[in-house]
């Protein structure tokens, strides 16, 4: 009798072992999420620098030329090419050298195979320079050119209202990845990303989800595609957490914490009212968090997340003093080419500046500084655009 109790007790002790060690584990499992809160910045508001996240600046005189003139762009850039996605007037892929001579557009607006309707393009050059890929989001497709502009081939992603691309990239092995909307639909094991090889085959789909018809009025808004490192990175538009992707699977790896952090809808009807953490991305060594909060119109809140010390900073109002030529604040864009913060800046309005001294003189770069304001002076009011290229310093995790 007296042997089997012991027999027992020791079972019993065991199993309290296991539970134990499953525990810590587990634990040791979820602290490898990292937890951000965004509300922090609120408590931590102040002068947030360019220098913080800046190293160089360089300027790139455009070409001006009437088939070339940008006034609304986005911007891709490669180590010999930057490419400038014109929006409106005209709407317009445009790839000029880096010394800012054009060497061609890329397609023109239009309803043939080769051509694009979006009023908005947004493009992205390979890597290895040899193509480049626009996104038409009107007809759904991506048609890719060769660096000189010859229509080689395209991918219509859908043929359904109701699979919108959200955001693409280009990874160093020449692959598109490509990010997709929650959709409103129900759909069952829905591949929100997708992987194209550089001739544009489709070789992977994954992060599969499954839901239920939306009521009209949710969103899932614009989702987060990030690379670092060759490090694959994925968030869904509104939702919290940011996944990396391991081998074939999808981990939590960040968790940002911002009011109730469940998708919400541009259009309620019933609270008139949104307020959620929309954009992210990785600026150096500092997360970029944008939330925006609507009432009768949107209010957009930056935060930067230092993620070697963790300290989270709200701008004051939620720009970046530019102490590196002194020209204007800086708004920083979520979609901003890896590694870089690109503006153009009209001529006419610098030479505003210049001329009335609206601009910094306490500055990291001082001959940055001069060396702008020496190419406001010989440019024309009727010149085309000087793209400001600012290089962000690296960052090795």
């Amino acid at each position: 009798m007296q042997n089997t109790i012991s027999k027992m007790l020791v079972a019993f002790l065991f199993s309290i072992i296991i539970v134990t060690f499953l525990s810590c584990n587990s634990q040791e499992e979820d602290s490898d999420i990292i937890e951000i809160d965004i509300t922090d910045g609120d408590r931590n508001e102040k002068e947030f620098k360019l220098s913080e996240i800046v190293d160089d600046v360089e300027y790139i005189k455009l070409e001006t030329r009437n088939d070339c003139f940008i006034s609304n762009g986005r911007f891709d850039i490669s180590e010999n090419f930057l490419l400038i996605s014109n929006r409106y007037h005209p709407s317009q892929v445009m790839l000029f050298k880096r010394d800012g001579r054009l060497h061609t557009l890329i397609g023109e607006q239009g309803k043939g195979p080769s051509e694009y309707i979006t009023t908005h393009p947004q493009a992205k050059i390979a890597p290895n320079e040899e193509w480049v890929i626009v996104h038409d989001s009107d007809a759904k497709k991506l048609p890719q050119y060769s660096k000189d502009g010859t229509f080689l081939r395209s991918y219509v992603y859908s043929q359904t209202a109701d699979n919108r691309l959200s955001d693409f990239k280009i990874n160093s092995d020449q692959q598109i990845v490509l990010i997709f909307y929650r959709p409103m639909e129900a759909v069952e094991q829905y591949p929100i990303l997708r992987i194209l090889d550089e001739n544009l085959t489709l070789v992977e789909e994954s992060f599969h989800i499954s839901k239920q018809k939306s009521n009209g009025y949710d969103s899932a808004g614009k989702a987060t595609l990030l690379i670092e490192n060759d490090e694959l990175f994925l968030r869904e538009g509104f939702y919290d957490t940011l996944f990396q992707k391991k081998e074939n699977q999808f981990v939590p790896k960040y968790h940002f914490n911002y009011t109730d952090n469940s998708p919400t809808s541009y259009f309620s009807p019933i609270s008139k009212k949104f307020d959620t953490f929309i954009w992210l991305s990785m600026i150096g060594k500092y997360f970029m968090c944008q939330t925006v909060l609507y009432i009768d119109d949107g209010t957009i809140s930056t935060y930067f997340c230092n993620r070697e010390t963790g300290e989270i900073v709200r701008p004051s109002n939620d720009n970046t003093l530019n102490d590196i030529d002194g020209f204007g604040e800086v708004w920083i864009s979520p979609d901003e080419p890896k590694g870089f913060v690109i503006k153009a800046l009209d001529v006419i309005n610098l030479k505003e500046k210049l001329g009335e001294g609206d601009y910094l003189t306490e500055l990291i770069f001082p001959e940055k500084q001069k060396q702008l304001i020496q190419l406001i002076e010989e440019s024309s009011i009727d010149d085309n655009a000087i793209v400001r290229v600012f290089h962000l310093k690296e960052y090795n995790q």
